[in-house]
């Protein structure tokens, strides 16, 4: 294992040249590092800002774009970017995280179409809600509480308009091996 801060563009640089000097090659990069934020937008500094967005989104530039001199030399390889179903839904309290996230998956896209005919190619993973310490670990404190009154509130409303609520599906939260297995499988056989 080599230990790297992914927002320090020259540490995870020097991170990907030790590796391809050691392995003689680099065949794929998990963009896999990840953050949120419990604060509702008028509340978020823009310390925070800038930390969530260094981490969750300037890091993808800085990784990829030093996989891509090898990558694009080797005329293969996969950057293959873990973002969240936050990437396409918003939520709460979590403003720069979600906004971060939609950021990734624009990345992702973009990127891909760059790399047309070059033997590299690039993917996103969207996983849903995922039973680790993450809503524990964010800046500003837990959301599960938060999580967790959302969707209380949320059939509180639907029942007191008679209505369905929205129409969105049940969700629950998947183990962190089965996200990893779906990944691997992913890694297999690479969509387009």
């Amino acid at each position: 294992p080599m230990v790297c801060d992914v927002t320090d563009r020259s540490a995870f640089e020097g991170a990907i040249d030790t590796a391809v000097a050691k392995y003689g090659t680099i065949d794929l990069l998990i963009n896999n590092a990840g953050r949120g934020c419990f604060a509702y937008v008028d509340e978020t500094s823009d310390d925070v800002i800038e930390q969530i967005f260094r981490l969750n989104v300037f890091s993808l530039w800085y990784g990829s774009a030093r996989a891509l001199r090898y990558m694009r030399m080797q005329k293969r390889g996969l950057i293959l970017t873990i973002a969240s179903m936050a990437g396409k839904v918003g939520y709460p309290a979590n403003a720069p995280y979600v906004a971060a996230k939609h950021a990734a998956v624009g990345f992702t896209r973009a990127l891909r179409t760059e790399l047309v005919d070059t033997g590299v190619t690039a993917s996103v993973v969207l996983p849903g809600g995922t039973l680790t310490d993450w809503a524990d670990a964010t800046l500003g404190g837990s959301m599960s509480e938060l999580f967790a009154y959302e969707g209380q509130r949320g059939a509180e409303l639907a029942a007191a308009t008679r209505s369905s609520g929205p129409s969105l599906p049940v969700i629950q939260l998947l183990d962190p091996e089965t996200v990893a297995l779906r990944i691997a499988d992913q890694l297999a056989d690479p969509p387009p």
